[in-house]
């Protein structure tokens, strides 16, 4: 569904700059401006939201570590992934999404966030691969996340296909930003499925920045709702809870406050100078996968 969205959003913008160069090669400029500025105006365009979205959730403001340079780099970083996944990542996602490979280790599924879907995951496919798990899934979810519960539910048979499929009873769970949250829900709800979850950038107190998307007061991740609070109500279980790791960023430009990407009393790691997209490729995100996948003890294992 969202492929074929992006798709056509391409096709709607590649109309408009193209008709905008005609324009201007008619107006008498020469060719090579009657490429570059609509090409350069396509560019900025796709850039203003992810540059925008570090004004609005106050990223600038309240990364520590590395002052302007830092919050800088966070910020062209995180662009140029916005332009790389929504220009080809997500709308041609059959192309980059990764494909499991027979092999040892336990299988990993990898969850994607709001408006996102498996294509995300092919650069940390091929990275796990390379370091020895190769077993590696991606599923695709209702990208809006209108209906934990039937997300929920939709994983839930998803995740039993690809284990049957493997012939492994639990697997390892990556999820980013609202999938972060939804795999958190699902190890409580299914411990025996999941031997260890890992949530990236993820929302577990609410962002402020769900109102840009128009959720409102309904929204799964819109703060201090019912539905949030009852999520958090038992946080104590998780709390001592060594298969559930946690990772944030300072830097992260849709989760606003960036302390609500935090979840207290599980393993953490903050990382600083990557925003909300960028976090889940960054290598540090990777080599923090690799140490928690290698506390456990082989396929269909559980966590030291």
């Amino acid at each position: 569904m969202l492929a074929r969205l992006l798709i056509s959003i391409l096709v709607l913008e590649a109309v408009v700059f193209a008709a905008l160069g005609v324009w201007l090669s008619r107006d008498g400029y020469p060719l090579w401006a009657a490429i570059a500025l609509p090409m350069a105006a396509f560019l900025l365009w796709r850039a203003l939201i992810p540059a925008l979205s570090f004004v609005v959730s106050g990223v600038w403001t309240r990364i520590e570590a590395g002052g302007k340079r830092a919050r800088l780099r966070a910020a062209i970083e995180e662009v140029l992934l916005t332009l790389w996944l929504y220009g080809a990542a997500h709308p041609f996602s059959r192309w980059f999404r990764p494909r499991p490979r027979p092999g040892e280790g336990p299988v990993l599924v990898l969850v994607h966030g709001f408006f996102c879907n498996g294509g995300m995951w092919g650069v940390l496919a091929q990275r796990l691969a390379q370091a020895g798990y190769p077993r590696v899934h991606a599923v695709d979810l209702d990208p809006l996340y209108r209906d934990m519960q039937a997300s929920l539910a939709d994983f839930h048979a998803k995740l039993g296909a690809i284990l049957d499929a493997e012939g492994d009873s639990r697997a390892v769970l990556v999820g980013h930003s609202m999938g972060g949250v939804l795999v958190r829900l699902y190890r409580r709800m299914h411990p025996e499925r999941v031997a260890l979850a890992v949530a990236i950038g993820a929302p577990h107190y609410g962002t402020r920045m769900s109102h840009w998307v128009g959720a409102g007061e309904r929204g799964p991740v819109t703060p201090r709702t019912q539905w949030l609070a009852a999520v958090n109500a038992d946080h104590d279980r998780e709390a001592v809870d060594t298969g559930l790791v946690n990772i944030w960023s300072e830097a992260d430009n849709i989760v606003a406050p960036q302390q609500n990407a935090r979840l207290p009393g599980v393993e953490e790691h903050r990382l600083t100078a990557h925003g909300h997209l960028r976090l889940a490729l960054a290598p540090e995100t990777f080599h923090l996968l690799l140490a928690a996948l290698a506390r456990l003890k082989g396929p269909g294992g559980t966590a030291d």
